[in-house]
């Protein structure tokens, strides 16, 4: 955990030094989902995604959070753009720890979603965090990096 923990700051702090573009968070939800080979995504609203991850949402200006409806899928976005950069740690190490506790809980039972999991990300742009859980988490993270660029 202590590295972790170690490897979340460096990239907070390397992050914080870089520009980024400030895209829309729905229209940015929508396009990382796009493409995607996914089953009933739902929309979580506010109380589901203070259950899913135990944060404070005061603190997010905007987001969006989408989850599979079906059961035994594993399938996550969650895309935080936050009032201050000096929260996205917080924001950070909150995903991460829900990444590494689903993987856990799916790892005895599906393995292909525990490996799905395990590849998926926490990534950081400027104010922005993302939890993507995706089947394609290379695609998500290109369309992420286009995305962002200014």
């Amino acid at each position: 955990m202590k590295k972790l923990l170690c490897a979340v700051f460096a990239l907070v702090f390397l992050v914080s030094c870089t520009k980024y573009a400030e895209p829309d968070v729905s229209e940015l939800s929508e396009s990382l989902l796009c493409g995607q080979e996914l089953e009933e995504m739902t929309s979580a609203d506010i109380t589901d995604i203070g259950i899913i991850f135990d944060i404070d949402l005061s603190l997010a200006e905007e987001y969006a959070v989408n989850y599979s409806g079906k059961g035994g899928r594993a399938d996550i976005l969650a895309v935080f753009k936050l009032y201050d950069k000096d929260d996205v740690s917080y924001f950070a190490e909150a995903l991460e720890q829900y990444r590494e506790e689903r993987y856990n809980d799916f790892l005895g039972y599906a393995p292909f979603e525990a490996k799905k999991i395990e590849n998926g990300k926490v990534l950081i742009y400027g104010r922005y965090v993302i939890l993507a859980i995706l089947p394609d988490i290379d695609a998500a993270i290109e369309t992420a990096d286009k995305a962002f660029k200014e």
